[in-house]
């Protein structure tokens, strides 16, 4: 249980969401528990002990879910033209409650400052871009497209670069 919570906070933790997926330009990278496995074992605290498997993964999630710890997002599905279906990964979320056991209210006022003085930040870089800020942060924060790393990796690009 402890290695799977270390992974998440260490790897895939951030703050200014408390979720478990990080935010590219056009979408949500959230980790599934195949890649969550494979990378745990190969930590080099996991050296010498046989492979964590992925049904280990999500019942170790499932376990932090009926706490309370964690909330999972809707698996988002879509069915490609060759009639496969492609699911996405959920995306996790650490809770208040989790973190006022960990540590207390001191800890959870921490994490809520920390993750307040990235959102300043945010705003700071959209306005020197010219944007509205508001508006840019309802579209960083609303997950709606969750991919893995494998996805991501093959997906075909959007645009075509121009060449200049």
């Amino acid at each position: 249980m402890a290695a799977v919570i270390q992974f998440l906070i260490a790897r895939e933790f951030q703050l200014d969401s408390r979720r478990c997926a990080r935010r590219k330009v056009d979408y949500h990278q959230a980790i599934d528990c195949d890649l969550m496995a494979r990378q745990i074992s190969d930590t080099p605290a996991w050296r010498g002990r046989p492979p964590i498997s992925t049904a280990r993964i999500r019942a170790v999630l499932r376990d932090f879910k009926q706490c309370g710890y964690l909330k999972l997002s809707h698996q988002q599905r879509t069915q490609r033209t060759t009639g496969e279906w492609i699911a996405s990964p959920k995306v996790i979320t650490l809770t208040k409650t989790f973190f006022l056991e960990l540590g207390g209210k001191k800890l959870w006022r921490k994490i809520a400052r920390e993750g307040r003085a990235r959102v300043d930040r945010l705003v700071t870089r959209f306005q020197r871009a010219g944007a509205d800020p508001v508006q840019q942060l309802q579209g960083y924060f609303r997950l709606s497209r969750i991919l893995s790393p494998r996805q991501a990796r093959e997906r075909p690009p959007d645009r075509p670069v121009p060449a200049r």
